[in-house]
C-alpha cells in the first residue's frame, strides 16, 4: 500500500493525506488480522491492478467533493480563481447583479468550507483547491472570466455616475 501511494503521490505530502482520506472514505483500506499491516483492496473485485484505483493527480482528488455542484456555483469558484487567492467582497459586490456573486461565495464558505472570511475580506481556505480550480480554466476562459469582471464594473461605474446626476 504505501508504496502504491508514495509511488503515485511522487513525494507530495498532501497527495499522501488526500489518498489515504479518499481510500478511506470508499473503504478501500483494510486492516489484516493479526499484524500491523494494511492492504488496499480493490473497489471492481474483477481487478488486480490496484494502482489503476487510486487518482492520478492530487487536483482529482482536491475537487471531489465539488463534482455535484451546480452549475452556478461552479461559475464562481471559476470566477473567484480568476479574481485570486483573496478577495474582498465589497469590492466585488458590483459582480452580484449579474451574477449573485457575494451570496454564492458564502454559500460556498459555509456548506463546501472554500473560503475564509475576516470582515468582507474572503480567502480561499486551501491553497491547493484554488490552485485545481484554476487550471481547469483554459486560457481563453479566463480572458472572457476577466473581461465579464470589466464589464460588470464599468456597468456599475456608469450606474453610479448617472445615479450622481440624477439626484
Amino acid at each position: 500500500l504505501l508504496d502504491v501511494v508514495h509511488d503515485r503521490a511522487n513525494g507530495c505530502p498532501l497527495f499522501i493525506e488526500c489518498v489515504a482520506r479518499w481510500a478511506l472514505e470508499k473503504k478501500m483500506i483494510e486492516f489484516v488480522e493479526g499484524s500491523k499491516k494494511m492492504s488496499l483492496k480493490m473497489l471492481d473485485e474483477r481487478s488486480d491492478d490496484v494502482t489503476a484505483a487510486i487518482p492520478r493527480e492530487l487536483s482529482n482528488i482536491l475537487l471531489a467533493p465539488f463534482n455535484k455542484l451546480p452549475p452556478p456555483l461552479w461559475d464562481v469558484l471559476k470566477i473567484a480563481s480568476c479574481i485570486g487567492y483573496s478577495f474582498d467582497a465589497d469590492l466585488y459586490s458590483t459582480l452580484n447583479q449579474v451574477l449573485d456573486f457575494m451570496p454564492r461565495i458564502r454559500e460556498l464558505s459555509a456548506k463546501y468550507d472554500c473560503f475564509e472570511q475576516t470582515g468582507s475580506h474572503f480567502r480561499w481556505k486551501q491553497q491547493a483547491v484554488y490552485e485545481a480550480v484554476k487550471s481547469l480554466l483554459m486560457v481563453n476562459q479566463r480572458q472572457k472570466i476577466h473581461r465579464m469582471i470589466v464589464r460588470a464594473f464599468e456597468q456599475s461605474k456608469i450606474n453610479h455616475i448617472d445615479d450622481i446626476k440624477g439626484g
